[in-house]
């Protein structure tokens, strides 16, 4: 029965090393190699938990960048149908920009 532990052990050990592809342990025992398990482990789940948080920001900044983009569209379109001089359509697309760039940094910092 202690065998067939020891072989799960270095099983699990070998599988979970071979997914995080973290440094091999020098572990001489059942109780360092159940060590190693639980370090790797961890470490997954620290990676998995910065991925996450990275691809989370990630995905807000193209939400925003799509919802100005959009909002850019529809007040383009209002000013073409208003028939606003094109100088002023340009000052106003320009402050609506800079009032998003500005919010951007806002959020930023």
């Amino acid at each position: 029965r202690s065998d067939a532990r020891r072989q799960y052990i270095l099983a699990l050990y070998w599988a979970i090393l071979s997914m995080t592809d973290g440094p091999a342990f020098d572990a001489q025992n059942q109780t360092e190699f159940c060590l190693a398990i639980v370090m790797c482990y961890l470490n997954m789940l620290v990676i998995a938990s910065i991925v996450g948080s990275i691809s989370s920001i990630v995905v807000s900044f193209n939400v925003d960048d799509g919802d100005f983009h959009a909002r850019m569209r529809t007040l383009q379109g209002f000013l073409r149908d208003a028939q606003v001089p094109a100088v002023l359509q340009r000052k106003v697309r320009n402050y609506f920009a800079h009032t998003h760039e500005q919010a951007r940094r806002i959020d930023d910092s």
